[in-house]
């Protein structure tokens, strides 16, 4: 029975209800609240746009109360797998193997954040080693959900669902994710160093557009967006609007058949 209820929880195998008035709210807290309490207990003056979220994580920066912000975004880490997993089920009738890239890389995602938060733990012993572990766990986590957005996204694109529910669909993670690929373009165009835009490409060198205070703040926002609005958007599949006790009910039935 424990075993079942872990693997429903990473499954996302749970009613569209409890993951909207439960596990919605719960990952707002763990993530966004915790954020601003560790803020407010920060030593010093944080200023969100300038600054990165992990500077609230390190024990250099913030001796007292660093273990605030790691334990909230650990439990976000978990708590992104359900919604993930509802989402990627919902559409994989629609593209069966994108939906599972999508599952994948949000999986990817938030084993990397949960990695991200608990190994700066050590780092009142002075390892660089493990700052540059938070780093590069930190870029995976970013990159990964990312890629599971785009997924899903492709995936609701070509989706077989009700004209106003695709709609609607579409329209809320373009919000989140045409603005993502937008500020991607632009970077690799700087990075292009093209002659022809030069002037443009002057511009968008300039630092206060891409301060990475602001877009971690930002990007954390649409991740959210994104995974509410899958959930509130997606039709409920049979198997999560079925109780935990019925289904191991008629899996325990469905082995002693096979058994017989």
């Amino acid at each position: 029975m424990q075993y079942r209820i872990i693997n429903d929880f990473f499954l996302g195998k749970f009613r569209k209800s409890t993951l909207l008035l439960v596990l919605a709210p719960l990952l707002f807290v763990s993530y966004f609240a915790v954020l601003v309490v560790a803020v407010w207990l920060f030593p010093s003056k944080y200023e969100w746009y300038h600054k990165s979220i992990s500077k609230l994580l390190y024990p250099a920066n913030n001796p007292t109360f660093y273990a605030i912000p790691s334990s909230g975004l650990t439990i976000s880490g978990f708590l992104i797998f359900p919604f993930a997993a509802y989402i990627s089920r919902g559409l994989r009738a629609e593209w069966r193997l994108c939906a599972e890239v999508g599952f994948g890389a949000f999986a990817t995602g938030a084993i990397s954040l949960v990695l991200a938060s608990v190994v700066v733990w050590p780092l009142p012993f002075g390892s660089v080693i493990l700052l540059r572990l938070h780093e590069t766990f930190a870029r995976i986590c970013a990159l990964a959900l990312g890629v599971g957005m785009l997924a899903f996204y492709a995936c609701a694109v070509r989706a077989n669902l009700s004209p106003r529910r695709r709609r609607l669909l579409v329209a809320s993670w373009s919000i989140v994710t045409v603005p993502g690929i937008v500020a991607v373009a632009l970077r690799l165009l700087v990075a292009a160093k093209l002659e022809c835009l030069n002037r443009l490409c002057i511009w968008l060198k300039n630092p206060q557009l891409w301060q990475l205070g602001f877009w971690e703040w930002a990007g954390s926002v649409g991740v959210f967006i994104f995974l509410l609005s899958g959930i509130i958007l997606l039709p409920e599949s049979p198997e999560s609007r079925r109780p935990l006790k019925d289904r191991c009910v008629v899996e325990s039935d469905h082995r002693e058949r096979q058994t017989c």
